[in-house]
C-alpha cells in the first residue's frame, strides 16, 4: 500500500514541477485508460477464478448493485452540492 501512495505523491509531485513534457500528457491519458482495462480484465479472472465468489454470486451480485448504486448516488448528490455552492461564491 505504501508504495502506491508513494508512487502516487511522485507523479503529482511530477507534474506539478512541469518536469514532464507537454507532449506526453496526452500519452498519460492513453496510458492510464490502458492500465485501467488491465486492472478490470486481472479483477475479472481472479473473481472467475474463485469458486467461492462464483457459488455465492447471487448474493454479492445483489450487495455489490446496492453498494454501487449507493456510491454512484453519493457521488452525484456531493457533485450537486459542491456545485451549487460554488456557484453561489462565483
Amino acid at each position: 500500500m505504501g508504495l502506491i501512495v508513494i508512487s502516487l505523491i511522485m507523479g503529482i509531485l511530477i507534474s506539478y514541477k512541469g518536469l514532464l513534457a507537454e507532449n506526453l500528457y496526452s500519452f498519460t491519458d492513453k496510458l492510464t485508460l490502458v492500465g485501467l482495462f488491465l486492472l478490470l480484465f486481472t479483477m475479472g479472472v481472479k473473481i472467475g477464478g474463485d469458486p467461492e465468489v462464483v457459488s455465492n454470486l447471487k448474493t454479492l451480485g445483489f450487495k455489490a448493485i446496492v453498494l454501487s448504486l449507493g456510491s454512484v448516488l453519493g457521488s452525484v448528490i456531493l457533485l450537486f452540492l459542491f456545485e451549487f455552492k460554488f456557484k453561489r461564491e462565483d
